[in-house]
């Protein structure tokens, strides 16, 4: 990053990552990724997501939709009501991290409109198998491409299998 410092970092609810940003680098606003809550969403809730199907809408809903503070805190005291949620642990909790988590306090943030590495993730995920650590740079271009390629036959494979 040219010696910058980034804006904003996104995480995962480790603590000691949480803990060793605000050490090293205080001037950085620590977010914790959606994508990553939502995972543990549906392990933490998962009895509350097999009895309501609305509850993922709602409780969605109260992460990314609500940019004014009043707002929320009126939208998720509604839902804890609303599946009798008022003493889960786990959502006290990501009620206490509102702050680094909910659309409505992020706002101040400056963070490119991203509110995960998500996309970083993805793509770690699809070149895993085709790029090595120590190739040089002809060999990660060249695998690189392999990638590139394979994916498009994939998508158009996809297509195809779709139209039939």
């Amino acid at each position: 990053m040219s010696g910058k410092i980034p804006k904003t970092i996104y995480t995962d609810q480790d603590a000691a990552m949480s803990k060793a940003i605000s050490f090293v680098m205080p001037e950085v606003h620590h977010m914790l990724c959606v994508w990553h809550m939502e995972q543990n969403t549906v392990k933490h809730l998962n009895q509350v997501y097999k009895r309501y199907a609305s509850f993922r809408g709602d409780f969605r809903k109260c992460i990314y939709e609500y940019e004014d503070e009043g707002e929320f805190i009126n939208d998720w005291t509604t839902m804890l009501d609303e599946y009798n949620l008022h003493e889960n642990e786990w959502l006290q909790g990501i009620y206490a991290l509102r702050e680094k988590l909910i659309a409505a306090y992020r706002k101040q943030t400056f963070s490119g409109s991203m509110n995960s590495p998500q996309l970083s993730e993805s793509l770690n995920s699809e070149l895993k198998d085709y790029l090595q650590s120590d190739y040089n740079l002809v060999q990660f271009f060249k695998h690189y491409d392999r990638a590139i390629e394979d994916k498009r036959y994939n998508e158009l494979q996809d297509t195809c299998d779709a139209s039939q």
